[in-house]
């Protein structure tokens, strides 16, 4: 089966991986995901990896595949998958996580801070489970908030196989 993960990564991503698995999943089929995602939500990302999880408990073996972007929150599913097969035409980026619309008292901030802090000390533990590399290291990277080049993301085991498109061009 094929799940496309395009667009912000959110509640209604959350609902179309839901309702796919739960209408078109076959145990122990492979799961082929498709991503065009700049991220979005990372709690959001973190609940589909417990579905596609549930998944390869039946026996999926899940395969990414990109066909655009893979960025933010959207790395955390991409990092999931067994096979991250990689289309170097577009844009791998990681970066430390953000707040937005925060208000409130000194209390308060201080709380979201330190979730922050424990939000990003979480993503440098991923990207270290996957690449073998120190968090400090991915912390720098994490800081840089750049797209990662083709030879990052095999150092880093971000990807397992790449592919060179050929892309056809209207001359016109």
């Amino acid at each position: 089966m094929k799940l496309n993960i395009y667009g912000e990564i959110n509640q209604n991503m959350i609902d179309y991986v839901f309702k796919e698995i739960e209408n078109n999943y076959t145990d122990g089929e492979t799961i082929e995901l498709d991503f065009n995602s700049m991220g979005g939500f990372l709690e959001a990302a973190d609940i589909i990896v417990d579905i596609l999880q549930q998944a390869k408990s039946y026996g999926s073996k899940i395969i990414a595949r990109n066909s655009g972007d893979v960025c933010s929150a959207a790395t955390v599913i991409w990092l999931f998958a067994d096979e991250r097969i990689w289309d170097n035409s577009y844009r791998f980026l990681i970066h430390n996580p953000y707040l937005e619309n925060i208000s409130g008292d000194v209390d308060s901030l201080l709380a979201q801070i330190k979730g922050l802090i424990e939000t990003e000390d979480d993503l440098a533990n991923l990207y270290s489970i996957v690449s073998s590399k120190e968090k400090p290291f991915l912390f720098e990277i994490m800081k840089e908030n750049r797209p990662l080049t083709l030879d990052e993301l095999q150092k880093l085991n971000f990807i397992t196989h790449k592919i060179k498109t050929v892309r056809k061009y209207n001359k016109n």
